[in-house]
């Protein structure tokens, strides 16, 4: 008998994978950017023959293990992305603000607000008629925001019951208009003072226009000429002897 045929070759086991360190053991990660990447399903390695990666039956299995700076990473690719943070109860942080108008009447006047100076330089420019702080439009807004009379008691309740608490920005500005005295009269005022150069203009302008041109008529030889004539032919024609007649007179004239 021959001697027996050698035994097959064993099959090439696979690599052992790199040991990982205990989770617990690793510090805690920063959240970082994250690489969208496919990753790849390799099969286990057994049964595998040898391939031009050597032993390793794919590039990846080949691969050297490399060493990177995790802190420098985390650095780097730290994620900026704001968190989320939890909302807020209904009416915590608000500023708690005395408030007794109708919301429409707060809500107009706080629009109003939004052209107009501080209310305590409003209040300075009325005492002193001072018209470089407030504008005319500013003087005709101010009139439709006037406080009335109950909007006032009821601020001013409000305001003796809870001392300590501040009143919202419309409140503030009717309990700061009605402190000054004559209120609409100023404004009133100061509105028919900031109009009456343009109203003075208006009116003058045509009356000096009217009296230029009766001098002109009065002066004009030739209008006292046909004044004149049409007074004699009128005079001959109704058999009267009137000294004059009324200039509206002569839009007729082309009709006889």
């Amino acid at each position: 008998k021959g001697p027996f045929p050698p035994p097959p070759p064993l099959p090439l086991a696979a690599p052992l994978p790199h040991s990982l360190p205990d989770s617990s053991a690793l510090p805690t990660k920063r959240k970082t950017v994250k690489l969208f990447w496919r990753e790849l399903k390799l099969g286990g390695g057994h049964g595998v023959s040898a391939s031009r990666f050597g032993p390793c039956a794919t590039l990846w299995a080949s691969l050297e293990p490399v060493s990177v700076d995790t802190a420098r990473l985390e650095h780097l690719f730290e994620s900026r992305a704001k968190e989320v943070l939890p909302s807020k109860k209904a009416g915590e942080g608000r500023r708690t603000m005395t408030t007794v108008l109708d919301p429409k009447r707060s809500n107009a006047i706080n629009i109003g607000l939004t052209t107009l100076p501080p209310v305590h330089v409003i209040k300075a420019a009325l005492l002193n008629f001072d018209e470089f702080a407030v504008s005319k439009d500013g003087i005709e807004k101010l009139l439709t925001m006037m406080p009335t009379e109950e909007e006032q008691q009821k601020i001013e309740e409000a305001q003796l019951a809870n001392p300590d608490i501040p009143l919202g920005p419309a409140e503030n500005f009717l309990i700061t208009l009605a402190s000054i005295g004559g209120l609409a009269a100023r404004l009133q005022l100061w509105a028919f003072k900031l109009d009456y150069d343009s109203m003075e203009r208006e009116i003058a302008e045509p009356l000096f226009d009217l009296k230029v041109g009766m001098e002109q008529l009065v002066q004009n030889a030739t209008f006292r000429c046909i004044l004149a004539t049409l007074l004699a032919v009128g005079n001959f024609l109704n058999g009267s002897q009137s000294s004059g007649f009324e200039l509206s007179y002569l839009e007729k004239v082309s009709e006889v």
